[in-house]
């Protein structure tokens, strides 16, 4: 596997092949065969997908998996930080927010995944940006909005 790294994005992470071909500027026939170890991706199209997900070039380049440990004290932050938002997220529901609500029973599932993960010592840096960016999303889609101000009739 040329890009382990770049292949647990694609796994874990909310943004689809669309966005990820839009940004690498590649087709997704040719994601496909980069994902399947049959092609090499350009140093500006690779840096192009690392923008979408935030992440540095060197870390999607890597032919090493990024994984995480559970004895290491940042990595077990990580953890912390994706059971701070999951609770958030619940918060809202408790709170009686039906948006936050519907995105909690699609939050659980892969929430219980990741603690399987993160428990058997088996979780990965890229499934961690992944559940990260899909609770943020979450909460933000559930934040109610302010009203829109318009004319007075």
């Amino acid at each position: 596997m040329n890009y382990p790294n770049l292949n647990e994005m694609v796994k874990y992470h909310p943004y689809g092949i669309p966005a990820i071909c839009d940004h690498g500027n590649i087709e997704a026939d040719l994601l496909n065969e980069v994902l399947t170890a049959n092609a090499i991706l350009e140093e500006n199209e690779l840096r192009g997908i690392a923008r979408l997900y935030g992440c540095s070039y060197d870390f999607l380049a890597s032919p090493t998996l990024a994984k995480l440990n559970n004895k290491k004290y940042k990595h077990r932050q990580y953890g912390f930080e994706i059971s701070r938002l999951f609770l958030l997220l619940k918060e809202m529901t408790d709170q009686g927010n039906n948006e936050a609500a519907k995105y909690l029973s699609w939050a659980e599932r892969d929430f219980s995944r990741f603690l399987v993960a993160r428990d058997n010592n088996t979780w990965t840096y890229g499934r961690y940006l992944g559940i990260k960016e899909e609770l943020e999303q979450y909460i933000a889609f559930a934040t109610p909005k302010p009203k829109h101000r318009g004319l007075s009739s």
